[in-house]
């Protein structure tokens, strides 16, 4: 094997994306920009255990989502500038883990359910159907889809023919039973 982050080892890694999210959650790239630099402190501001969170921190910065300096101290890279909620760019809402959108990625964990039973991996890792979970907590729902309306996120959405799933308000719902949003081509 020649690296981790290449080939089809790269495309079934789960550690980075789900670093990602849980800095996106955390707002770490935020509290890295407003001042707050090494794990422990940061650890502090958002209740998590701080050498957990250095390791996650650690990896991110192996793979150029920070940058972490000889003393500990965490600066967001160019290619972590997306995770700050100020960037023009910004993709955090989405990867939130809290939000609607992050607990429908989450929710893929489980997607060998889903194709073993036909079932929702949704309601399997939750409990609830996406419908019902974002029902019950609208604020999730606007967390996540803030930009859903907005050309930058047209731009990005996956240009769908109506077919099996399709919503007439222009979502469909996935093998893992949570909601995607779809243009028509």
């Amino acid at each position: 094997m020649t690296g981790h982050d290449t080939g089809l080892w790269g495309m079934a890694d789960v550690m980075t994306p789900m670093a990602i999210r849980v800095a996106a959650t955390l707002g770490v790239a935020d509290r890295i920009a407003a001042g707050t630099r090494t794990a422990p402190e940061l650890a502090k501001e958002t209740g998590a255990h701080a050498e957990a969170l250095d390791r996650v921190m650690r990896h991110l910065a192996a793979v150029g989502v920070l940058v972490r300096d000889a003393s500990g101290r965490y600066e967001v890279s160019e290619k972590g500038g997306p995770l700050r909620s100020d960037h023009p760019g910004s993709i955090r809402p989405f990867l939130d883990i809290d939000g609607a959108m992050g607990r429908g990625d989450v929710a893929f964990a489980n997607l060998l359910h889903s194709v073993r039973t036909g079932e929702a991996a949704f309601t399997a890792q939750f409990g609830v159907s996406f419908w019902d979970d974002l029902a019950a907590d609208p604020s999730a729902g606007r967390r996540s889809t803030r930009r859903w309306g907005t050309t930058r996120w047209a731009a990005r959405t996956p240009c769908r023919r109506r077919s099996t799933g399709a919503r007439s308000d222009g979502s469909w719902t996935s093998a893992a039973g949570t909601a995607r949003s779809w243009r028509r081509c």
